[in-house]
């Protein structure tokens, strides 16, 4: 009776309540019909030409670029419906601006000033590849770059993501469980983990990846993997009654995938990858980072090919071997950011100082992430 209870009636009450989510928020639109939405743009604002391009929600729509509009801004827009791709189009909108979120204002100044601050420090393309890692902002990277970062299967690291937190989260991990105990070095991970996002902003994506993370990893902390991934399906599910759109978003589909992988095979691989001749010799710091990037690799890789029908012959190549730079490279980017921050804000000049030793030492990971991804793409 217990294993009928635990196995089909409470995951039927669930599917049960989440349908009925599903339905009540569920858009039922059709080709040319009249809408009215209210929400807030989600993102700065694209400008092409005399036009600039606009997404709220689920919504996307085209006004004047001279129409004062920006990222965090409540609207409400009426116009006619169209179906195009992830967003429906609005055409001929109307839109009225109702207030702006001061916070999203501010923590959009900061990414900009944080952006600004690792152009000073970093060559061009090193500063664009650490913005578009720990920024999310993609529209510095030069167009030759971008198509070997796409060719090679690497260009959905080149985004603060999901699965980013969680190669973040778990190579940070396995390196303080080396130097703390085990509930030390989880409570120190969920927290830096916290103030990274702070550090970007609060990116809907990033915020439902760390939250995963968390609380999977605290639920580490009683020893059993089986706990962990159990948390991480409860607060799936929990996140999924909120907004029960998501379960069809991929971001919440790969940062789900990525933590799972990090949990169950991360530490398995780590220690395969310790019994093989020459890569036994490297630094823990890298074996634990190459065993948690191939964790989430494996995880993901099949979503990846069944959403967008192949894989490039080199990424199962190029992944690896670029894949363990992207922990320190947040890690680094996040400190610098912070050092940027003060410095561009408090005009603070030894700030600035310390800012470009730190650069130096990031420079040497972003060089070889971009000579690897050059040489293959």
């Amino acid at each position: 009776m217990k294993l009928l209870f635990a196995y089909i009636l409470i995951p039927a009450s669930f599917l049960g309540i989440y349908l009925f989510r599903l339905n009540s928020v569920r858009y039922t639109l059709h080709q040319g019909d009249r809408v009215q939405i209210t929400g807030t743009i989600s993102d700065q604002p694209k400008i092409y030409r005399n036009q600039q391009g606009i997404i709220v929600g689920e919504f996307s729509f085209f006004v004047s670029a001279g129409q004062d509009l920006q990222y965090g801004d409540k609207v409400q827009v009426v116009g006619t419906a169209k179906s195009s791709g992830r967003y429906w189009n609005i055409e001929e909108p109307v839109v009225e601006k109702i207030n702006t979120s001061q916070s999203l204002v501010v923590a959009y100044i900061l990414r900009e000033r944080i952006a600004s601050f690792y152009n000073k420090v970093l060559p061009v393309k090193h500063a664009a590849l650490l913005s578009g890692i720990v920024l999310g902002t993609k529209s510095s990277l030069d167009f030759s770059f971008f198509d070997a970062l796409r060719n090679t299967g690497t260009l959905h690291v080149v985004v603060a993501s999901g699965t980013n937190i969680s190669l973040f989260a778990g190579s940070v991990l396995s390196i303080l469980a080396g130097w703390l105990k085990r509930r030390w070095a989880i409570a120190v991970t969920v927290v830096l983990v916290w103030l990274y996002i702070l550090v970007i902003g609060w990116q809907p994506p990033i915020v439902r990846a760390g939250a995963m993370a968390s609380v999977a990893f605290l639920a580490q902390g009683t020893g059993r993997e089986g706990s962990s991934i159990r948390a991480l399906v409860l607060t799936a599910v929990l996140m999924l009654f909120v907004q029960p759109l998501w379960l069809f978003d991929l971001g919440f589909q790969l940062s789900f995938l990525a933590t799972a992988g990090v949990i169950l095979l991360g530490g398995r691989i780590v220690e395969k990858i310790g019994e093989v001749r020459g890569i036994r010799g490297l630094p823990k710091v890298i074996q634990s980072d190459l065993g948690t990037s191939l964790g989430a690799q494996i995880a993901v890789d099949p979503l990846i090919f069944w959403k967008f029908g192949s894989i490039s012959w080199s990424a199962p190549l190029v992944n690896p071997l670029v894949l363990w730079t992207i922990p320190p490279i947040m890690a680094g980017g996040m400190v610098l950011g912070v050092i940027g921050g003060i410095s561009e804000v408090g005009k603070i000049g030894v700030m600035g100082g310390l800012g470009r030793i730190l650069a130096w030492f990031l420079w040497l990971p972003l060089e070889y992430f971009i000579r690897i991804v050059e040489l293959f793409g």
